[in-house]
Parts: C-alpha cells; sequence; structure tokens
C-alpha cells in the first residue's frame, strides 16, 4: 500500500481472524485501519476485508460473490437490500464470479441471464457504474485465470458512482507480483474538494551548506562560471558586453576588474 500510494485495498480470502486483525492494529494503528468480516458457514475461504490508510469519509462496500449462478443472484438481492440501510454507496467492489457481456470472458460467451439480469438491476438501483468498462469500452482485459482450462474472465470489478467515475482515472488491471490467479484492479481517486497540489520543487538540504567537501565544489564551479560570463580580451561582438582588462595594484599584483562599456 505504501509503494503504491493505495488509500483502500479490498481483499478477499483473507484468512484473518479477529486476533489477527487486533495484532495488525497494534502495529499499525497510526496508518492503517482493517475492517474485516468472514462467512460463518465457511470461515476458512470467504472473508473480505477492506484496508484503509487515509481518512475520507467514503461508503466502501467489498464483496466477495459465490460461484453458483443461483446462489449469485440471491446474493445480489441481498447486497442490494443491505445497502439500503447504509449511506448511498460510493464504491462497491471486489470478486463477483460473473460477467455482464461476453466481452469479459475468453473464449466468449454470455453468462445466465438472471445474474447479469441481477446485476444490472442491481446497479441501477444504486447508480453505479463499472469504471473500468466505461473508461475503456471495447478494450478486452481479464482479472482472472483459469489454470486448468486456460479461460479468463473479468470477474474483479469497481463499481462507482457517477460523481467518483467523474474525478477518477488511472483505471488499471495489472499483476501484483506475487503467486495469485487474480490480477490487481485499481483507480486513483482525486477529491474535488482538496486543494490542488503541485509536483513541488527540488531543495537542497540544508546540512549541506556546512559540508565542506560540498562548499569547496560549489566555490570552484561558480568561479568557473564566472570566468564564461567574459568574452576574450581585445575581442569585439555587437550590443553591450563586459570587458577585462589588467590593472596593477599597490602590490605589484595584477588583478581583474570589470569594465562596463556605456550604453
Amino acid at each position: 500500500m505504501r509503494d503504491r500510494k493505495i488509500g483502500i485495498l479490498a481483499v478477499q480470502e483473507t484468512d484473518l481472524s479477529p486476533k489477527d486483525v487486533d495484532n495488525i492494529h497494534k502495529i499499525f494503528s497510526k496508518r492503517l485501519r482493517i475492517y474485516a468480516t468472514i462467512d460463518p458457514a465457511c470461515p476458512q475461504a470467504k472473508e473480505v476485508a477492506i484496508v484503509v490508510n487515509k481518512e475520507k469519509k467514503l461508503t466502501v462496500i467489498a464483496v466477495y460473490a459465490p460461484n453458483d449462478t443461483a446462489e449469485n443472484v440471491e446474493f445480489l438481492e441481498k447486497l442490494k437490500e443491505k445497502a439500503r440501510g447504509l449511506s448511498k454507496p460510493d464504491i462497491i467492489l471486489g470478486d463477483w464470479n460473473m460477467v455482464e457481456d461476453g466481452i469479459d470472458r475468453v473464449p466468449h460467451h454470455q453468462d445466465p441471464s438472471a445474474v447479469t439480469d441481477a446485476m444490472r438491476e442491481f446497479k441501477r438501483k444504486h447508480n453505479l457504474q463499472d469504471g473500468w468498462r466505461q473508461t475503456y469500452p471495447d478494450t478486452k482485459g481479464y482479472t482472472f485465470l483459469q489454470s486448468a482450462t486456460g479461460s479468463q474472465s473479468r470477474i474483479d470489478r469497481i463499481l462507482v458512482t457517477e460523481n467518483i467515475l467523474r474525478n477518477s482515472s488511472d483505471w488499471t488491471i495489472e499483476s501484483l507480483g506475487i503467486h495469485t490467479d487474480h490480477q490487481l484492479i485499481s483507480t486513483k481517486y482525486s477529491d474535488p474538494k482538496m486543494p490542488f497540489i503541485g509536483e513541488g520543487q527540488w531543495v537542497q538540504k540544508a546540512s549541506l551548506l556546512t559540508d565542506k567537501a560540498v562548499m569547496k565544489r560549489i566555490d570552484t564551479i561558480g568561479l568557473e562560471y564566472s570566468e564564461r560570463i567574459f568574452d576574450p580580451v581585445g575581442e569585439k561582438r555587437d550590443g553591450p558586453y563586459l570587458q577585462r582588462e589588467g590593472d596593477k595594484t599597490h602590490k605589484g599584483r595584477t588583478e581583474d576588474k570589470i569594465k562596463q562599456p556605456t550604453l
């Protein structure tokens, strides 16, 4: 999360016990907050967790839908009812174990109409959109690989409201770099109420001002560049210029002084 600057992370099949969550909070309480749930009927396989590392008031739901079509339809109906009791969901994401369009499967085929109709009704009810598909309407991308058959599908999706979609960018599907049959899906959301912060300005560390080696090098470079601003003695060119001429001092040494022509 730190390396990728992830603000909200939804994880499935976490295998996190309440004790595990408490231990993580003890170590990272200042930076992370974990909301984890399990399926009492199958506590070792259907865990879902949301990990938050920034304070931002959003309603986020992480899901892990059943594989069976009939169970998936029932799941969507229950989720639709439960979501009514919450503040309006901003983001619902996770493994839906179904796709709405044939383009999201290889080999290409449609899912049963019962589950696709239930999903469309669920999205309509909560004014949600598939952010990745809205951004890439004709692109083929897949998040899950079935090793046994080689088939692929985009069953992992992020559903968002119109406001979230309007202020989101960088919708991606990418490898995690660890052994898993699912890809990481992500997007970057920018709160429109937050002030714009640019890339910043590079500055030197204050400690360098007392570093003798660094200061000596700066002096050397400064002297080299100061020599370059003068034209060779006697050389003429158009426009104003600076000219050096030797000047005998009372100590008998020759020093440079700057003679600037009258403009």
